[in-house]
């Protein structure tokens, strides 16, 4: 469940200390925010995490190959406009708008919570130039791999910058079950 705050800082009596307080207990790292809206994310679920833990495991070493790695990130600008995928593909060389920040990713993995609409994230990824979006439906046993083409995703079966196929992810998850 995600809370959206809907107000300013300045708007809110107790908002800017809510934030604060988060980041000193170390509990802000899932949080968000849409175009000046905070979003308050709660902790990966564990459903998510075995997941990303095998697809991690899985594709550890082709990623080390193509000097990426696996990892938790921020995209975007601190504070201003950003989202935390669950899990994305990156170069170790990618550019960063900040230490905690970065600027793309080759691929962005989105496993859906119950109840959450598939490709929010879309035009976010689309501006900050994300190559490919990898989206997960565990209940649903549902995958699908997006390519941007110039703000537009199109649907793909492999990936085209990383070893990684629709049929493949979805193996995964069966091996996985519910």
């Amino acid at each position: 469940m995600t809370m959206q705050v809907l107000a300013s800082t300045d708007d809110v009596p107790g908002l800017a200390d809510l934030i604060k307080r988060r980041r000193e207990l170390d509990i802000d790292h899932y949080d968000e925010v849409w175009e000046g809206v905070y979003r308050v994310v709660n902790t990966r679920h564990v459903d998510h995490q075995e997941v990303l833990s095998a697809l991690t495991a899985r594709y550890y070493d082709p990623a080390r190959a193509l000097g990426c790695y696996w990892t938790g990130v921020n995209i975007g600008l601190v504070d201003v406009n950003n989202r935390v995928p669950d899990l994305a593909l990156v170069p170790r060389d990618t550019p960063r708008t900040s230490p905690a920040f970065f600027s793309t990713a080759l691929m962005v993995v989105e496993i859906l919570s119950p109840g959450e609409k598939p490709g929010l994230k879309l035009d976010f990824y689309a501006q900050w130039n994300v190559n490919e979006y990898l989206e997960i439906d565990r209940r649903k046993q549902r995958v699908s791999l997006l390519a941007n083409r110039g703000g537009e995703w199109l649907p793909i079966e492999a990936s085209e910058v990383f070893e990684l196929t629709v049929a493949d992810v979805v193996a995964l998850l069966q091996e996985l079950g519910n």
